[in-house]
């Protein structure tokens, strides 16, 4: 679940209620104590995720806020439906972001085995180079 903070304005916490359909809880409130609901960044991320998601539809959409206010012609709230989706992008991304990290993090732990490899095969070669000098220097 994730977890919403209140903003200056949304002095409440936000109702959360089981949702029959699912095992994650449904937050049933207004789009207005919703969207207040959100930190500064989340609201700023969520309404430009909003806006990219919206900007192919057949009928433009010039106010993002005032269509997220309303439902869908099936009667949902639309800024479930969104953040939903929002939410769902931002673990793919999260875990994307996961899976890179591991990479990067493999590609240098290679690069420091070489480097120790060509480490100890200088060190080797100059260890066997001082065995070969005369004991008077």
């Amino acid at each position: 679940m994730t977890q919403l903070a209140r903003s200056p304005r949304n002095k409440h916490e936000p109702e959360v209620v089981p949702d029959k359909d699912s095992s994650t809880p449904k937050i049933n409130k207004t789009y207005l104590e919703f969207i207040d609901s959100l930190s500064e960044d989340e609201r700023a991320n969520f309404l430009n995720f909003c806006e990219e998601k919206t900007k192919n539809l057949s009928q433009p959409v010039n106010d993002i806020e005032a269509w997220l206010a309303h439902t869908t012609k099936a009667g949902q709230n639309r800024w479930e439906v969104y953040y939903k989706k929002f939410v769902t992008y931002q673990q793919a991304e999260s875990k994307k972001s996961q899976s890179s990290r591991s990479s990067q993090m493999k590609k240098f732990q290679e690069e420091l085995e070489q480097q120790r490899q060509q480490a100890m095969s200088i060190y080797g070669n100059t260890n066997e180079s001082m065995e070969a000098l005369p004991n008077s220097i």
